[in-house]
């Protein structure tokens, strides 16, 4: 196998591993907050696994080109939301825009793929797409766990998440 294929394999494999998280991450947001931006998120992560199992390089770029999409309407939604962050909290908000940066750079790369363009020059924007939502992740998941309600909070944050269930 050329190392071209072998790349692409990877790629492939790694895409839809990434796509199953966001899949449950937008299902188990939905379930909580009941937004459509999550709804957004879901469908994204089904194309998005989609375009990673894909046995088609055609195929795959077509749903790969949908589904970053997706991602995109999914980050913008995140930046126009109403949130009044203080201090620290404005993290949340720079993760959000590290998520539509990312966003937008797979776009970039969609559109390459889809024109058929090959290349060490798009192996690597798809390496700096990933690490910019590696960024966004860790910013996101490290805010949650540093701003989560204290103690006594909890109780009432898991009682409105059982009974929305």
């Amino acid at each position: 196998m050329s190392m071209r294929k072998a790349y692409l394999f990877d790629r492939s494999l790694w895409y839809a591993f990434a796509s199953y998280f966001l899949f449950f991450v937008g299902l188990f947001d939905l379930m909580r907050y009941g937004t459509l931006n999550n709804a957004i998120m879901i469908l994204a992560g089904v194309t998005g696994i989609i375009s990673g199992v894909s046995t088609s390089f055609h195929t795959s770029d077509i749903f790969n080109c949908i589904s970053v999409h997706l991602y995109f309407l999914h980050g913008i939604n995140m930046i126009c939301r109403k949130d009044h962050y203080v201090g620290w909290q404005k993290l949340f908000r720079l993760s959000d825009v590290l998520f539509l940066s990312g966003s937008m750079v797979y776009i970039f790369d969609s559109y390459a793929w889809l024109n058929g363009a090959r290349g060490t020059r798009f192996y690597v924007t798809d390496i700096i797409a990933a690490f910019i939502w590696l960024g966004s992740s860790v910013l996101d998941i490290g805010s949650e766990i540093y701003f989560l309600p204290s103690e006594d909070d909890q109780e009432d944050v898991l009682g409105c998440y059982i009974e929305r269930v």
